[in-house]
């Protein structure tokens, strides 16, 4: 699995998630946004990618098409 790179916005660390229905897939965003006070909400879309490496590729990208 590739590393990813900090967020684009903020700088903060990157963290790969999953959504959390029957189809569980991947997508990246900021760690600075998770706690409670958030900074950073910067995530891709939840369904745009259905593999782990393609979700990865395109955070690394700075794909900037509203993700």
């Amino acid at each position: 699995m590739q590393n990813l790179k900090p967020c684009p916005f903020c700088g903060g660390e990157a963290e790969l998630c999953y959504t959390n229905d029957n189809h569980h897939r991947p997508y990246v965003r900021c760690k600075f946004g998770v706690f409670l006070s958030p900074k950073c909400v910067a995530q891709q879309r939840m369904w745009d990618y259905k593999t782990t490496e393609e979700a990865i590729e395109a955070w690394n990208r700075r794909v900037k098409d509203g993700q």
